[in-house]
């Protein structure tokens, strides 16, 4: 099935990637321009100030249908990005038998890969759930009771932030990982091209194409764990990478995958090399099914081939006509 002459699952999993990378920009742009981490209070911040981690919470509960929707598309993105992956390993073992630990290994990082994102994400959106419940209904500010001092301690919103935090990072880091292993796909997917006797199924420029853009998904996983070392610096950095990787290149590598996959493999004919006794045999063969065939062979001719006796036979009564007249 295709749909503008492209493999249906990467038409899919181009316009979830798209669309689910566009809601994340959105929300991270939200994020970025009213954060106190980023902005001037980040010290209080990182004081754990509880009315500021109180805005940042607010903050967070406005982006949250945006960051809900994006999790969602990118983790069915994956989901489907993983049905021609598997495709090209396939047919690129039927024609490269000798490299089959190459194909396997495709099919294991884009598994792997699949499974990690797809629970990262569920798993993400789930907690955010509860915590945003948490941050909403429960009582947060008044843990320890003490009869002489009525004012709130606030352990319950540090106690939320620092469980946030830890969450964060976690998530962060198998987004960092799976740009990582989509690095390492795209390289053992050149490689298995150049290895290629008959580009039939990919095509060297598709190859080269997939080269770069595994470059730039290493650069965009060096970007995304370096932001643990200064925030505001590699968090620009990676949002500029990813806009260039995520929304611009990888599209365009989805569609020039799912039109190679829709394009039909050349057939290969089966070449059979007969020697003297093959054709010998096969001469013998005819001859048995075959009432007017003789074993006679011509003299001039030993080739092996035989002789027609119906076409002899007319032949030789027209001679004798010829004398009779």
């Amino acid at each position: 099935m295709a749909l503008f002459g492209v493999a249906w699952s990467c038409v899919v999993a181009a316009l979830l990637s798209v669309v689910g990378d566009v809601l994340q920009f959105a929300a991270f742009s939200m994020h970025y321009k009213k954060s106190h981490m980023i902005s001037g209070n980040r010290e209080s911040f990182l004081d754990l100030d509880p009315d500021v981690i109180a805005e940042e919470w607010e903050i967070r509960r406005d982006m949250r249908p945006l960051e809900t929707a994006a999790g969602l598309l990118n983790a069915v993105s994956w989901v489907v990005l993983c049905i021609p992956l598997l495709k090209v390993a396939w047919r690129m073992s039927h024609e490269q038998t000798n490299l089959m630990g190459l194909h396997v290994s495709i099919a294991v990082l884009a598994l792997s890969a699949t499974n990690m994102e797809f629970l990262s994400h569920v798993m993400f959106i789930g907690a955010m759930t509860a915590m945003e419940w948490l941050s909403t209904d429960f009582n947060l500010d008044q843990w320890l009771y003490d009869s002489s001092n009525r004012n709130p301690d606030d352990i319950g919103w540090r106690s939320l932030e620092v469980t946030y935090i830890a969450l964060r990072g976690t998530h962060l880091w198998v987004d960092a990982i799976e740009h990582l292993f989509l690095a390492f796909i795209l390289i053992l997917i050149f490689f298995a091209i150049q290895r290629q006797d008959s580009k039939t199924i990919l095509s060297m420029p598709f190859g080269t194409y997939s080269l770069v853009l595994s470059f730039i998904c290493f650069v965009d996983f060096c970007f995304e764990v370096l932001r643990f070392v200064s925030w505001r610096t590699f968090a620009r950095a990676a949002f500029g990478i990813s806009i260039l990787g995520r929304l611009i290149l990888w599209p365009i590598w989805l569609i020039w995958l799912g039109r190679q996959l829709n394009r039909r493999p050349l057939a290969r004919v089966p070449t059979v090399e007969m020697s003297y006794g093959g054709q010998q045999a096969a001469g013998n063969q005819s001859m048995e099914t075959n009432p007017f065939v003789t074993d006679e062979v011509d003299d001039e001719d030993k080739t092996g081939f035989v002789v027609d006796v119906d076409n002899s036979a007319k032949k030789k009564a027209l001679e004798s006509e010829k004398v009779l007249l």
